[in-house]
């Protein structure tokens, strides 16, 4: 039985009646309140230690984070899959997800299970790349795949683009400057400035200060080319590279409402911040000719 089937197999046959943990931990998550429980103290406290001390609150979170250790049920099997894929799929009244390094289910998308690694790394990293993305989006904030940095004015240049593209290699060479992340970026508004802060949910470059937020000066759509060059997108072209860029968004089990509020949301980011296609080389030098935007 493969690692897929089996969790599968969990799943069909777990109780879906909410169990009791026995730690918890509240946290003000780029403005949602998030309540975390675990029968884990250890994991309680490495969430805790790993964000920020300003975002631990004292009010019951709007969303619950329940996380089981996947020893109560498996071996390190478990994580035997390759694939990265979220495969997302309804039963019995449940949204569930399951992927390499977890199982997930929501019934009202308020109350999230997770059956993961209780350590911070991949495992909660991916859980909280499924759960939060739709989460944050409900709150005016998007989880965007990208890679960003930051210059000596404090404005922030994002780099986005397929999976190859050079959005890692891009941001790697900037010793010198803040580079907020190289994989999630998180986009909120704020009188109608746009602003990038650091995602707290992994990748291999990550900017601790995950509260610390800088003005969007200009995005930019990778693009491997032979010869240095900026181009900039249009609208339409600005609105569908942003709307792949969105993190774990499935659209098919999202309300009309739902759908609307992230088409809004990045109309009003492409209107207020140009997006370019930036093709260039390995190595290339391309700082000056961004900062003229």
């Amino acid at each position: 039985m493969s690692s897929f089937e089996s969790k599968l197999q969990f799943l069909n046959q777990y109780n879906f009646d909410s169990p009791q943990f026995c730690y918890h931990l509240n946290l003000n998550y780029y403005g949602l309140k998030v309540r975390f429980e675990s029968d884990d103290l250890n994991f309680i406290e490495a969430i805790k230690a790993y964000h920020p001390s300003s975002w631990v609150s004292q009010e019951d979170g709007d969303v619950t984070l329940r996380f089981i250790s996947y020893s109560v049920a498996f071996e390190r099997s478990f994580f035997e899959e390759i694939s990265p894929e979220f495969n997302v799929f309804k039963s019995n009244n449940h949204l569930c997800c399951i992927q390499r390094d977890f199982i997930g289910w929501t019934q009202n998308g308020n109350v999230f299970t997770f059956v993961t690694d209780l350590t911070i790394d991949d495992g909660y990293f991916n859980c909280m790349r499924w759960a939060i993305p739709s989460l944050l989006i409900k709150s005016q904030a998007m989880v965007v795949h990208s890679s960003s940095v930051v210059d000596d004015e404090g404005a922030c240049f994002v780099f986005l683009g397929q999976s190859g593209a050079g959005k890692t290699t891009t941001v790697s060479n900037f010793k010198n400057r803040i580079v907020l992340g190289d994989d999630m970026n998180i986009f909120t508004t704020h009188h109608s400035k746009s602003l990038v802060q650091s995602g707290a949910i992994g990748g291999q470059i990550v900017f601790p200060e995950f509260d610390k937020k800088f003005a969007l000066k200009g995005m930019f759509w990778l693009r491997k080319n032979e010869k240095l060059s900026l181009r900039k997108l249009s609208l339409e072209d600005a609105r569908l590279k942003m709307l792949g860029s969105l993190a774990n968004i499935f659209f098919g089990f999202e309300s009309e409402d739902f759908t609307n509020q992230v088409m809004n949301n990045i109309d009003n980011l492409i209107q207020s911040v140009p997006m370019f296609e930036l093709s260039l080389m390995k190595g290339d030098d391309f700082w000056p000719l961004i900062q003229k935007i």
